[in-house]
C-alpha cells in the first residue's frame, strides 16, 4: 500500500534520499494550465540559476508511456506523481538529469512560473510528436525525440501552419555534452552555476575549473552500481588522475572513497588532504630504495609489488610485511581499443608479474613470510561499453591468478573507466560493467576494490583559453589560444580530445550551431611544437580575436601531467562548490 505524507508529492518508498530533497506542496503547485496543455507543475517560491530544484522517483520500465523518462535506452522512469507533469518548452527553464534523477534550474525561476523542460533534451523517442505551443523566440513548432525523423503529421503541420515564429524554425539543438550544470544560458556558458567568461576574464591566464558537485555526483554514481551489486567494494580515487589540493580535501570530506597513489610524495598529500594511512592503497613501478624507505614507514598503507625486485627488497626490510601482488594479464583495453592507452598486452610492459613468473613471486613471499592479500591489475584507461567484451575477458584471465593464493582478502580492478569524449561516445553503462565483475569474482567472496581517476573527475573540469589569433593560412583557417600541449597532454598525445566550446555565442544556441555558421578550423596551441594542435577541422562557429574557449573533460590527466615547456606552463585552478 503507498504511503504519501500529506505535504509530499510522492509515497515514501519512492524517497531514496533526504525528504527535503523531493518535491513538497509548499514548494509546488500540480495545477490544470489550460485544455490543450493540460496539468502542469507550477513552482511556489523561487530558485536561483544553477540550484537543485527537487530530486525524482517512481518505478523503472522498459517501455515508452505517457509520464515516462528515458534513463537510458533500455530503461525509463515512471513517475505519475511529479516529474511526468513536466510540461515542454524550447526555452525551459529548467533541466533534467536522468542519471541523477534531479531538476536543476537553468535560469533563475520566479515563484508562479511554469516549471518546463525540453522534452528533446531527454527523449530519444517520444510516445507521441507534437506541436508545440510555447511561443518562445526559439519555438521549434514541431517537437520529437533527438533520434527520431519527423513524422507525416508533423511535415504536414508545419507546411500548413502559417505560424509567426517561422524565421527561428530550426533543427532541435542537443549538444551532446550539455548537462545542468554544464550548459549555455542566455547565450553564455555556464559550469556549476557560473559564467565561464567571466571567471577566465577576472583570473587572466589559463584557467582550470572543477565542479565538486559534479565528481561528488561521478562517485555517488560509481558507489550506486557497486552498492546494488551485493558485494564488500572499496573505491580509491587515483590521485595522479588531478592533485589538486582543494579538490582533494573536498573528495575527503564525501567520505565516499580512499585514494590509489604510485609515490611516496602523492602518500604525503593524501595524509596532508585528511585521508587516513589505511585509506590509501599505493601501487607503484620502478621503485626504488629510497622510495621503499619512505613507502614502509606506513605500516596500515595498502601496498601492492608490481615486481619481483620490489617483493625481495620489500622482504629484506620488512619480512612479514602484508603486501598485494600486481599481475600483468597480457592483455589490455582502452579507449577506441586506443594500444597506446593499455597498460597491459600483446606487448610486453613493465608492469605487473606475467604468469610465468608468478610461482617465483609467491615463492619470494613465502621466502620472507610476507602476507599476500590482494591480487592487483591495472589493464588500460578510458574503456566505454565497446570494449566491455574484452574487459570481461581479462578478468577471466586474472582469475588463473586467484587461484594461486591462499587467504585472499580483496581483489583490486585498478582504474580505466571512461567518459565520453565526443558525440558518438556513450557512457559507461555501470550496470553492464559490474555485472561482468560479479560474473567472474562473486564466487571468491572478498573485497572488491576499484581505483577510478578519469571516471571520478574529468567530465568535472574544463580549461579555458582565449583566442589570440584568428587567420587564414593558404586554405585553412586558424584559431590560436594562449595554452598548449602542455597543459593537457592527452588530446596530442593519446587522441583523448577536450572539445572547445564557445563561451560566449554571438546568436542564440540553435542559429550559432546551425549548420551553415559552422565552418571547419584548426585549432592550435601557443607551444612551438608541429603536434602542439587541439583539433584539426573542427565545426566551429565565428570567433574573434579575445573570445574565450572552454576545452571539456580538462578535470583529469591535464594539470597533474602539466610542464612549463617554453617557459608557458602558468596557469591558475578554481574549484567551484
Amino acid at each position: 500500500m503507498e504511503t504519501i505524507d500529506s505535504q509530499s508529492f510522492y509515497p515514501v518508498q519512492y524517497r531514496t534520499g533526504a525528504m527535503s530533497d523531493y518535491p513538497q506542496k509548499r514548494d509546488f503547485d500540480l495545477a490544470e494550465i489550460d485544455e490543450k496543455c493540460g496539468l502542469g507543475i507550477i513552482v511556489r517560491r523561487s530558485f536561483k540559476q544553477g540550484q537543485l530544484v527537487a530530486r525524482i522517483g517512481g518505478d523503472i520500465v522498459s517501455q515508452i508511456k505517457l509520464h515516462t523518462l528515458q534513463i537510458n535506452a533500455a530503461q525509463h522512469l515512471f513517475d505519475p506523481y511529479f516529474s511526468g507533469y513536466l510540461l515542454h518548452s524550447c526555452c525551459p527553464n529548467a533541466i533534467l538529469d536522468m542519471q541523477a534523477l534531479e531538476i536543476w534550474a537553468l535560469r533563475n525561476i520566479q515563484a508562479g512560473e511554469l516549471l518546463t523542460i525540453d522534452y528533446t533534451m531527454t527523449e530519444d523517442i517520444l510516445s507521441r510528436q507534437f506541436a508545440c505551443l510555447c511561443e518562445s523566440p526559439q519555438c521549434r513548432l514541431w517537437i520529437t525525440g533527438r533520434k527520431e525523423a519527423i513524422n507525416d503529421t508533423g511535415r504536414q503541420y508545419l507546411q500548413i501552419k502559417d505560424e509567426p515564429f517561422k524565421p527561428h524554425r530550426l533543427p532541435a539543438l542537443t549538444l551532446w555534452w550539455e548537462r545542468p550544470d554544464l550548459c549555455y544560458q542566455e547565450n553564455r556558458l555556464t559550469f556549476a552555476g557560473r559564467d565561464v567568461a567571466t571567471i577566465a576574464q577576472q583570473s587572466g591566464k589559463p584557467t582550470f575549473l572543477y565542479n565538486a558537485h559534479r565528481v561528488a555526483h561521478n562517485l555517488r554514481q560509481l558507489t550506486a552500481a557497486l552498492g546494488q551489486a551485493n558485494i564488500v567494494y572499496k573505491i580509491f580515487y587515483a590521485i595522479k588522475a588531478n592533485r589538486f589540493m582543494p579538490l582533494l580535501t573536498y573528495i575527503k570530506s564525501t567520505k565516499l572513497c580512499g585514494v590509489d597513489v604510485c609515490s611516496p610524495q602523492e602518500i604525503q598529500v593524501a595524509l596532508a588532504c585528511g585521508f587516513a594511512e589505511n585509506e590509501v592503497s599505493y601501487t607503484g613501478c620502478s621503485v626504488s630504495d629510497q622510495d621503499l624507505d619512505v613507502i614502509l614507514r606506513y605500516p596500515m598503507l595498502l601496498l601492492n609489488c608490481d615486481s619481483l625486485s620490489m617483493i625481495r627488497r620489500i622482504g629484506e626490510r620488512a619480512p612479514g610485511r602484508s603486501i598485494g601482488l600486481r599481475i600483468n594479464p597480457a592483455m589490455g583495453v582502452g579507449y577506441g581499443d586506443n594500444e597506446l592507452l593499455q597498460y597491459s598486452g600483446t606487448q610486453t610492459s613493465k608492469f605487473g608479474i606475467y604468469r610465468e613468473q608468478f610461482a617465483e613471486a609467491l615463492a619470494l613471499c613465502r621466502q620472507y613470510g610476507l602476507c599476500v592479500e590482494r591480487i592487483h591489475f591495472h589493464s588500460g584507461c578510458g574503456y566505454l561499453n565497446n570494449q566491455l567484451a574484452t574487459w570481461d575477458k581479462i578478468l577471466q584471465k586474472c582469475r588463473w591468478f586467484l587461484e594461486q593464493v591462499d587467504n585472499l582478502k580483496a581483489i583490486n580492478i585498478g582504474g580505466g573507466l571512461g567518459v565520453p569524449h565526443k558525440s558518438s561516445d556513450s557512457p559507461l553503462d555501470l550496470s553492464a560493467w559490474i555485472e561482468i565483475i560479479q560474473r567472474n569474482f562473486s564466487s571468491y567472496k572478498v573485497e572488491i576494490q576499484v581505483e577510478p581517476g578519469d571516471y571520478i573527475v574529468k567530465d568535472a573540469g574544463m580549461l579555458v583559453l582565449q583566442t589570440n589569433m584568428v587567420e587564414k593560412k593558404q586554405d585553412k583557417w586558424f584559431v590560436g589560444v594562449n595554452g598548449g600541449f602542455n597543459l593537457a597532454i592527452e588530446p596530442f598525445f593519446y587522441s583523448l580530445s577536450c572539445e572547445p566550446a564557445i563561451c560566449v555565442l554571438a546568436d542564440d544556441a540553435p542559429h550559432a550551431f546551425a549548420p551553415e555558421k559552422l565552418n571547419p578550423v584548426t585549432i592550435a596551441g601557443n607551444i612551438n611544437e608541429a603536434l602542439d594542435i587541439w583539433y584539426e577541422d573542427f565545426p566551429l562557429s565565428p570567433v574573434k580575436e579575445g573570445d574565450y574557449l572552454a576545452f571539456i573533460n580538462a578535470g583529469g590527466y591535464a594539470t597533474a601531467m602539466s610542464s612549463n615547456h617554453c617557459m608557458r606552463g602558468d596557469f591558475s585552478e578554481q574549484l567551484l562548490v
